[in-house]
């Protein structure tokens, strides 16, 4: 298996450096958990955030609209196919480009350029809404206002002609996709709280734990929502009273949880697939080889869920027994969608998949760039930290030789993430300057 060998480097304000090299034969594993336990591996005590950079990998679940599929991609572009797989159109932004909704014949997204941007279905600028900083997540479009948050930690009220309604500001990015029910608006800021606001932007109330919260799914039995770090799923009641809790053994990933016939599924970095009662009880779990990260979806009888472990699998409600798995090129980050009996998903491998759900391949559409997206890192102030991935063709050799100069950091308990997954020799023969334009 070939190796990777990363820098971290921490530049200073006054010029000097600091450099921490991690051997690894396995690129996801390490540059996901980088991103979660960065200060933990450079013994930094910065609270430099993390980005994914320029790159063919799709990073958004797609959005399913009158026989058209959209999706976007680190590439920076936002893609239009058709049910069989053929391009019809992409737009092109200055960011990556997350997931997408469509509402009302429009089709609404944002960028890490800071911009949410509005095209019609022909992928023509309708109308675009300056935020400034990174959005990283899909909005959630509710009676003609579009709720979205930002890195600069506002959560925003646009309405669907792109004016401003109001803004409510936390003290953390907002990564989450918000969730309405009944009169309220549910979210998690990177604050380490979760908030529901009224409809006209006030707070509710607002619930704090440790670490970030993931997505939130409300119900009339509760709110239900994890705790990434804290590696605990919440069920609170709906004046923020908490009901119940449920431990995993490990981080809980953002997309998390997703309910289906009362049955609430959380993903997690130990590699299963939980499923959990609404009285916090487990009922089954599927194990898989790698971090599982992204929320599954569902028909009548089968949850179709990913792993970074390279494979969708097709698992029975009732039993969680496996019915079939499909191998794809790379780590799989997003959470699949289904529609008109075709499984949609895409990964690291810088392409969107449309399986049958007897998961059979029915094509393959790839992005225009055909490596993956590397770790790009942002600039705190007073300082700065990149990341790069080298290319080594012996695995063993390269160990050895990493090994033998100072400073060198073993994966230790990280090694388990291995997914396997490796790039093309291609990708390393090309600089950078050329790679990124």
């Amino acid at each position: 298996m070939a190796s990777y060998y990363y820098e971290m480097n921490l530049e200073q304000s006054d010029g000097t450096q600091k450099v921490s090299h991690v051997f690894s034969t396995d690129t996801f594993g390490v540059s996901f958990m980088m991103m979660n336990t960065i200060e933990d591996i450079i013994d930094s005590k910065s609270n430099a955030s993390f980005n994914i950079g320029v790159g063919g990998s799709i990073y958004g679940e797609p959005a399913v609209h009158e026989g058209v599929v959209y999706f976007g991609c680190a590439d920076k572009n936002l893609y239009a196919a058709t049910l069989d797989g053929k391009e019809l159109w992409r737009f092109s932004t200055k960011g990556v480009v997350v997931a997408p909704e469509v509402y009302e014949q429009r089709v609404y997204f944002g960028s890490f350029d800071g911009n949410l941007y509005c095209v019609d279905l022909s992928g023509n600028l309708v109308w675009k809404y300056e935020i400034g900083d990174k959005i990283a997540t899909k909005p959630r479009i509710h009676d003609g206002i579009i709720y979205i948050g930002a890195k600069d930690g506002v959560l925003y009220a646009i309405n669907v002609e792109g004016k401003i309604v109001w803004k409510f500001r936390t003290n953390g990015p907002v990564h989450t996709v918000p969730f309405i029910h009944d009169d309220a608006i549910y979210f998690g800021s990177e604050d380490g709280k979760e908030y529901v606001l009224t409809f006209g932007g006030k707070k509710k109330w607002e619930f704090s734990m440790t670490g970030r919260p993931t997505f939130a799914y409300v119900d009339e039995s509760g709110v239900y929502f994890g705790s990434e770090q804290g590696r605990t799923l919440y069920c609170l009641d709906h004046d923020g009273n908490k009901k119940w809790e449920f431990k995993t053994s490990g981080w809980i990933p953002r997309r998390s949880p997703t309910c289906h016939k009362d049955v609430l599924y959380c993903a997690c970095s130990d590699n299963n697939l939980y499923a959990i009662s609404k009285q916090g009880k487990l009922i089954w779990r599927f194990p898989t080889q790698a971090s599982v990260i992204a929320s599954p979806c569902f028909d009548e009888d089968n949850i179709y869920m990913v792993s970074t472990d390279n494979n969708v699998y097709c698992v029975d409600q009732n039993t969680g027994k496996e019915k079939w798995r499909f191998a794809t090129g790379g780590p799989v980050v997003i959470n699949p969608t289904i529609k008109d009996g075709m499984v949609f998903v895409g990964g690291w491998d810088c392409k969107l998949y449309a399986l049958n759900t007897k998961g059979k391949l029915l094509w393959t559409l790839p992005t225009s760039l055909s490596y993956v997206s590397e770790i790009a890192v942002d600039k705190p102030q007073g300082q700065i930290k990149t990341f790069r991935i080298v290319w080594n063709e012996d695995a063993k050799k390269e160990e050895e030789k990493y090994k033998s100069k100072k400073g060198i950091v073993e994966l230790g308990g990280y090694g388990d993430l291995n997914t396997g997954y490796t790039m093309s020799s291609d990708y390393t023969r090309r600089d950078r300057k050329n790679r990124y334009g």
